[in-house]
């Protein structure tokens, strides 16, 4: 078995840190990684000589260098080469948010969003990078219903065959009061579901029923295109 190079791992582990708490001091870092204090203070020195972390007064936070981290990613998958066009256009045909999310174990990441110019926007809109707990969104639970991973058994079994039949899902107030969206899954070439897109919506404005009747089939178009593109 191949060792790992332990300062990788432990700065890797560091930056992650930051991910549920994006501003904390390095003993609160040293607490959150379980690293001593004086290597987790090495570990910022570097990271912050190499522009990845920034030092205001003892709090750190990341820089947008970190996002250098994910673009091979990004730009180098298929679906992330087309996905914010393809979402843009959503966006402008409906006047709603719009992203394309993929599964990350438990939880979904987003790798594009969109919201028209002048519609409503939502204040917890989705952004960028961000994660979500799976089971608590539209984009989730539609990757879910098609995954065998470890987030399964997050999903019921009659969820997950009314997503399977209906080949949408949707969220009501889960991840926020007062939002809901709807989803569908983005295919590979070879059929496999790789991704999800999904429109978000203010429940004070549209009722979940206008989602699934006047929405829907504009989500399917961007679905099926972006499933063509990748």
């Amino acid at each position: 078995m191949t060792a790992t190079v332990q300062s990788v791992e432990r700065a890797l582990g560091l930056l992650l840190a930051f991910e549920n708490e994006p501003t904390q001091t390095a003993a609160e870092l040293a607490r959150a990684t379980g690293l001593t204090r004086p290597t987790t203070y090495r570990l910022l020195h570097t990271l912050q000589e190499l522009g990845f972390v920034h030092n205001a007064n003892g709090s750190f936070t990341l820089t947008p260098r970190v996002l250098r981290l994910s673009a091979g990613f990004v730009t180098g998958q298929g679906i992330g080469r087309h996905a914010a066009a393809v979402v843009e256009k959503l966006a402008a045909r409906t006047q709603e948010h719009s992203a394309v999310a993929i599964l990350d174990g438990t939880d979904v990441v987003c790798i594009a969003t969109a919201n028209a110019p002048g519609s409503r926007y939502l204040a917890v809109a989705v952004q960028v990078g961000q994660r979500l707990p799976a089971s608590e969104t539209s984009m989730g639970r539609v990757l879910l219903a098609h995954t065998e991973g470890p987030g399964t058994a997050l999903l019921s079994e009659r969820d997950r065959r009314e997503i399977l039949e209906s080949g949408f899902a949707t969220a009501d107030g889960l991840i926020e009061s007062g939002v809901r969206s709807i989803a569908a899954p983005v295919r590979d070439h070879r059929g496999e579901v790789i991704a999800a897109v999904a429109i978000a919506v203010s429940a004070h404005s549209t009722p979940i029923e206008q989602l699934e009747h006047d929405l829907l089939p504009a989500l399917r178009a961007a679905a099926d295109e972006l499933s063509d593109l990748t």
